[in-house]
């Protein structure tokens, strides 16, 4: 499941339009309607959205945030992970820019509570 449809399953679950639902979530009309596409415009770009918006959104809908991560892809609940033998797993990873990507990690190494490893495996994202 992408992001885009765990955000309209979690809209749907909770029988909301998406103006109602971004009321709830506080985001506008706009941004619900293109983080469930997940693309914009013609050419049909993919968006990633921050994960401080993803968070908000569960927040706000009482919805575990892990969960959601899972279930959305972002990151993967393997063993491998857990040892922090990969960097944080998401399907559009190639196209992030190192923003995007460090704070997919930072995010992975927090819930893991693995802050140490957060800083070396920065220094290696930017390197590469």
């Amino acid at each position: 499941m992408t992001y885009s449809e765990k955000i309209k399953q979690m809209r749907f679950n909770l029988q909301m339009n998406m103006r109602d639902f971004g009321e709830k979530v506080g985001l506008d009309f706009s941004t619900i309607s293109l983080l469930e596409k997940g693309y914009r415009g013609k050419n049909k770009k993919p968006i990633i959205p921050l994960i401080d918006t993803l968070k908000q959104i569960c927040d706000r809908c009482q919805y575990p945030f892990k969960t959601f991560l899972e279930e959305a892809g972002y990151i993967d609940p393997s063993p491998i992970l857990h040892t922090m033998q990969t960097p944080a797993i998401i399907p559009l990873w190639e196209e992030s820019n190192i923003r995007q990507k460090r704070e997919l990690l930072k995010l992975a190494c927090t819930q893991l509570g693995k802050m140490t490893e957060f800083e070396e495996m920065s220094k290696e994202l930017v390197t590469k």
